[in-house]
């Protein structure tokens, strides 16, 4: 029993320390022309706080786009899941969809209390609503930045998701 669990501290600890580093650029934020077929991301990692934050930033960007709530779950605790589905749902009433990247985020030094790591970053994020009918622009192109503190916990050894997010707006949201 130590075996695995001194395997999963170990990785823990090296996946935190390395947090630190410059912004990480994702893949392309809208622009203000043609809105463009949203297609899943490539990929889903949840081996360390850090990736199931990122797989839960794509595939929540993704659930968000195509209004459907249930492609991100895997990423996600229950509370979690429930804000984001009610997220979505509430958008849908007002029939739009966000279409919404991230453009950069910076880890900052993350901490780990056994099943539980805390991890802060700032993010950068390019957003605008779209129709549900027609999936055609609603707004403009906005632009928000956020403090954001993500709590992931390990469902099992070297398998995490976000349970909570608290972000903290920078500006003003549209």
């Amino acid at each position: 029993m130590v075996g695995p669990l001194l395997t999963l501290v170990v990785a823990v600890s090296l996946a935190l320390t390395g947090c630190s580093d410059g912004p990480i650029l994702q893949r392309d934020a809208p622009t203000s022309g043609a809105v463009s077929h949203p297609s899943a991301p490539a990929t889903l990692s949840l081996t360390t706080p850090e990736s199931a934050v990122r797989s839960y930033l794509d595939w929540t960007d993704y659930a968000y786009r195509i209004g459907a709530s249930d492609v991100a779950t895997r990423t996600m605790g229950p509370s979690e899941e429930v804000r984001v589905n009610s997220y979505l749902e509430m958008n849908k009433e007002q029939g739009r969809l966000i279409d919404q990247r991230l453009v950069s985020i910076t880890f900052g030094q993350g901490s780990v209390d056994g099943t539980t790591a805390t991890l802060p970053a700032h993010e950068q994020w390019r957003y605008r609503y779209l129709s549900l009918a027609d999936e055609k622009p609603q707004s403009p192109l906005y632009s928000a930045t956020y403090d954001t503190t993500y709590t992931v916990v390990a469902t099992g050894p070297g398998h995490w998701v976000v349970e909570d997010v608290e972000a903290k707006s920078r500006g003003t949201l549209k």
